[in-house]
């Protein structure tokens, strides 16, 4: 809902992070022989866990394999020029009051057509630039009405 109207968070910043996990993968499996049948059925299940010598104890596991997973998590800035960047919203079929609510809180100019106030209740029915393309802050919306 935030991003939709050009909000971009600027509270945060994530550490720089290490992970490091280790998985193990079994192979367990089965065969039974049914009286019907002249084949036998074989069943396999694959178990993933944490890396740990009684998992292998405890579900008889035949074969394992170990996966190490190591990344790390870095911030980034923001490239120049981003924090003045708005997503414009889609104001068509909102009433006057709503698009300017709306326009005013992510930081656009507005221009309505003459005789039109800010509380008007008119239908928008087109807007000038498109929804969903990005801008400048101070760019002016032109908006026109049923």
């Amino acid at each position: 809902m935030l991003k939709s109207i050009g909000y971009q968070p600027t509270f945060y910043v994530l550490p720089e992070t290490e992970v490091e996990a280790q998985v193990s993968f079994a192979i367990s499996s089965t065969s039974t022989s049914t009286p019907s049948l002249s084949n036998d059925i074989s069943r396999s299940k694959i178990y993933a866990t944490p890396i740990n010598a009684g998992n292998s104890n405890r579900f008889n596991l035949d074969i394992n394999a170990m996966a190490k997973l190591k990344f790390k998590i870095v911030p980034v800035p923001p490239p120049d020029g981003v924090s003045g960047l708005r997503i414009i919203p889609s104001l068509i079929d909102k009433t006057i009051a709503q698009a300017v609510l709306v326009l005013n809180t992510i930081g656009l100019s507005y221009q309505l057509p003459d005789g039109v106030s800010e509380t008007s209740t008119n239908i928008i029915k087109t807007q000038t630039p498109d929804s969903g393309t990005y801008t400048q802050i101070g760019t002016t919306i032109q908006l026109t009405v049923v």
